[in-house]
């Protein structure tokens, strides 16, 4: 990637170590009468590539070059390394990345990106660049404006509009499911109303019952509990390409459902236990 001086500090990627770009950096060059070259190659690398190139040992200093050992590209020294950066995206993981000077390119280039950053508004700022290329070339062309937030919100919007899909179909899963076993475990409960009132009318315990009512429903709700963690955490590599620096195996989100729908199951079967304990057993076991 070919950058120019001040590119880095522009886009707020750290320099770790060494220095960044000057004007006098370029690309090898002859000197007079057949000398060596006066203006040695540099470049930048990035901390994966420093990683990977020279784990133990400091970079800078060190030489690299573009091709294979017997390529005929010149050798560059690397005078400076900075921070990864995801330049296709943020749902990419950042590469192995080498930055050499723009000014002394020799070869000649279609377009440019021009990197800007301001405290101003992002309109009037567009104003003052393009003002300011037309007084150095008035023909020179200056499309695509866009702020950074524009650019990252391009880039995550297909995956956002994805994942908002995703979280409305669960919010409704989620509803149905409460909504479901409420009335499951609510018509359960009211069906053993005979039962409850057999139980009252030979002396049993008010509370007793009650609690054993609550235990037999929440044992059936823990068991479909743990049947959909077991699918959940199976399904969860689905998952994986709709979230970013998310894992898919979340604690809160995996804890909360389950908390979410044992309380519905609770209350669906203390309700109606409570209310069908409080009825006189006499008059529970007349209904037919």
């Amino acid at each position: 990637m070919t950058v120019t001086p001040a590119y880095f500090e522009s886009l707020g990627i750290p320099l770790l170590r060494g220095r960044d770009f000057t004007r006098e950096d370029g690309p090898r060059r002859q000197g007079f009468g057949g000398q060596a070259p006066r203006d040695p190659g540099v470049v930048i690398v990035n901390r994966a590539l420093a990683s990977r190139a020279w784990p133990d040992t400091d970079p800078i200093g060190r030489r690299l070059k573009f091709g294979g050992p017997g390529s005929g590209n010149p050798w560059l020294t690397v005078v400076g390394v900075v921070g990864d950066a995801r330049f296709l995206g943020l749902a990419t993981p950042s590469e192995e990345t080498m930055f050499v000077p723009l000014l002394h390119r020799e070869q000649p280039l279609r377009q440019l990106t021009l990197v800007a950053r301001t405290t101003l508004d992002p309109s009037s700022a567009a104003r003052s660049i393009r003002e300011a290329l037309g007084r150095i070339d008035p023909e020179l062309p200056l499309g695509d404006v866009q702020t950074m937030d524009a650019l990252i919100a391009r880039n995550v919007s297909r995956p956002r509009f994805q994942l908002a899909l995703l979280v409305a179909f669960s919010v409704v899963s989620l509803g149905l499911a409460a909504i479901g076993i409420y009335g499951v475990v609510s018509h359960s409960v009211n069906a053993r109303q005979r039962e409850i009132g057999l139980r009252l009318a030979l002396r049993a315990d008010r509370a007793n019952v009650v609690k054993l009512v609550v235990r037999e429903g929440m044992a059936r709700i823990f068991i479909g509990i743990a049947a959909g963690l077991a699918l959940a955490v199976a399904s969860t590599r689905l998952l994986t390409t709709f979230l970013y620096e998310v894992r898919a195996l979340d604690p809160f989100t995996l804890a909360a459902a389950p908390l979410l729908l044992a309380s519905v199951g609770l209350l669906a079967t203390v309700l109606p236990a409570r209310r069908a304990a409080r009825v006189d057993p006499m008059v529970t076991l007349r209904v037919e």
